[in-house]
């Protein structure tokens, strides 16, 4: 795992199809914790369509700044 890795603890999921289907919420969390062996944690946020569309604000506005 990428995360692993990197030595990040938390791994945020964002999108539409995450919040009406709970089964793989679920599934998302539980691999994030048996692949990991309980380093990783997934986090769902609430208004997902929201943060994702910021973040993808948040790239463009950094890949126009890099020459």
């Amino acid at each position: 795992m990428c995360a692993v890795n990197e030595k990040i603890e938390r791994v945020v999921f964002v999108g539409n199809f995450l919040r009406i289907n709970t089964v793989s919420t679920k599934l998302l969390a539980y691999a994030m914790d048996f692949w990991s062996k309980g380093q990783l944690r997934a986090l769902f946020l609430e208004h997902e369509g929201y943060f994702g569309a910021v973040g993808a604000f948040m790239e463009l506005l950094k890949s126009s700044e890099e020459p």
